[in-house]
């Protein structure tokens, strides 16, 4: 069995697909399974599993996070969170040459969108170790509302009236 996923993984893809005309297009892949592939989702989250968990031990009890394939969830006060995601991004690339991809989004409650941004970066300034962390945390990082995650909402209260909102405005 592992033979086939040591082939299947080697092998360069050649997927071909139709538009939405009937034509065939041809889409040429480089090595490694194809996204959304089930095994591939299980080969993922056993690549990360046991590094989200090495990270989330030195905090103890202050974090809580849960990861599935290359989506993870970080759920902690804004200092804390920001200790945690500067170990998993530096674990990641160290362990397993993985990196963060800059879709970084931070729910935030009790709090603005644009306070919560200014805390981050007094932080940032008040701990150096966290500085490489600064390009993830745009003011845009930073949410009210909810944010799509592992493609479906996770949200406040208020999100699903705004999704209702949105839905009747485009309808």
């Amino acid at each position: 069995m592992f033979e086939y996923f040591r082939d299947m993984r080697t092998t360069k893809s050649h997927l071909r697909y139709f538009d939405y005309c009937g034509n065939v297009l041809d889409s040429w892949g480089k090595t490694g399974g194809q996204q959304g592939e089930p095994l591939e989702m299980i080969v993922i989250c056993l690549t990360v599993h046991h590094l989200w968990g090495r990270t989330l031990a030195k905090h103890n009890q202050d974090a809580c996070a849960v990861a599935y394939a290359d989506d993870g969830y970080i759920k902690a006060k804004l200092s804390v969170a920001l200790e945690v995601l500067s170990d998993i991004k530096q674990v990641l690339k160290e362990d397993a040459g993985l990196a963060l991809n800059g879709k970084t989004k931070i729910l935030v409650k009790g709090i603005s969108a644009a306070d919560a941004h200014a805390a981050a970066q007094r932080l940032l300034i008040a701990d150096p170790s966290l500085a490489h962390l600064s390009p993830l945390l745009s003011p845009a990082s930073f949410v009210v509302d909810g944010y799509i995650g592992l493609g479906v909402p996770i949200c406040t209260d208020a999100f699903p009236a705004l999704v209702a909102y949105k839905c009747q405005a485009i309808m």
